[in-house]
């Protein structure tokens, strides 16, 4: 008798030690994963009744964003793969262009502004001037254009 009151108490003990853990565990995830979660959660309803298709990584890209800008920080930024390697580039200051920054106002690419002495200065692009192509190619990123634009020195390209 006496063993099996033993039995009982010991698998009275192991079952309320396995629920505390189990808890713990939930309470872990909801807070860990739960934001996570929600976020999932949205991307897939907007994936399903949005009016229009929704490029899911663009949406998640977004999502990354926004939890970087909402700190408030104006020296804080999510970059991309692409645009840390673009930003790497710039920052060593080992590449050639035509002389110019370039930013995107109204969904267009333009010249912000030409820097004096340099090739964009010589062709005559002004701040505001529009780049709708780099040799021939359609742009819609400052990205995109200013990776089509860059490139070793002497190297000539056509905007447009």
């Amino acid at each position: 008798m006496m063993a099996k009151s033993k039995v009982w108490k010991l698998c009275l003990l192991c079952s309320l030690v396995s629920a505390l853990l189990a808890s713990g565990l939930a309470v872990y995830v909801f807070y860990r994963i739960g934001p996570i979660a929600k976020i999932y959660g949205i991307v897939n309803l907007l994936d399903t009744v949005f009016y229009r298709p929704v490029d899911r990584e663009e949406l998640v890209e977004g999502a990354y964003r926004g939890v970087v800008s909402s700190l408030g920080d104006p020296y804080s930024l999510y970059m991309t793969q692409d645009e840390w390697e673009e930003f790497r580039i710039r920052a060593s200051g080992q590449y050639s262009g035509i002389g110019v920054t370039i930013d995107v106002r109204e969904d267009r690419v333009r010249i912000a502004s030409p820097m004096k002495g340099t090739p964009a200065e010589q062709a005559g692009l002004r701040e505001g001037d529009v780049i709708l192509r780099v040799d021939g190619k359609t742009v819609r990123t400052s990205d995109e254009a200013a990776g089509m634009i860059r490139g070793p020195a002497d190297t000539q390209v056509v905007l447009t």
